[in-house]
């Protein structure tokens, strides 16, 4: 598995050598900061979508790496201005494992409804679930014609208030 942690440190340092700032939530360059970073995480994430699209490998792996480059200093302005993320990730991961179902009947019972009644924003072609069996367990999701994971029927967005800075 790739070392993220430790690649993140090697970018955190070398935007600290680079003079990148770190900013309180409450100050305007804050903000500017993060709208700058972002910016640069959706052009690098365009690159890479290109790159896919020709087949072209070499600028494949470089747009991986500057997505990871451009991306962890972003969560690393976040992070430094007092925003909880460790505990948004856990939020957001615990979040989306209720994407993930334990039973075909249940996976079932929302792809029917998406069937039937259809969901604002998701392409309804080629709507299936599928079965995967990890460690010995299996699971079961459901997704569109381009495999995007579709949420519960009762689905609950996560709420990350809670890691807001006061």
């Amino acid at each position: 598995m790739l070392d993220i942690k430790e690649h993140y440190k090697k970018i955190v340092e070398w935007n600290s050598k680079a003079g990148n700032q770190f900013y309180h939530h409450d100050d305007i360059q804050f903000w500017r900061a993060v709208e700058n970073q972002a910016k640069l995480v959706v052009e690098e994430a365009k690159e890479t979508l290109e790159a896919a699209s020709r087949g072209d490998a070499v600028e494949l792996l470089d747009g991986i790496c500057d997505i990871m480059v451009t991306f962890s200093f972003l969560a690393e302005l976040v992070y430094q201005a007092d925003f909880d993320t460790d505990l948004a990730m856990d939020l957001v991961n615990k979040n989306n494992d209720t994407k993930i179902f334990r039973t075909y009947t249940k996976a079932k019972e929302t792809l029917d409804h998406y069937e039937e009644h259809g969901l604002k924003g998701v392409k309804q072609e080629g709507l299936h679930i599928e079965e995967v069996t990890h460690k010995g367990e299996k699971y079961y999701t459901v997704r569109n014609g381009a495999r995007k994971i579709l949420k519960p029927i009762d689905f609950v967005s996560v709420d990350l208030s809670e890691c807001i800075p006061e």
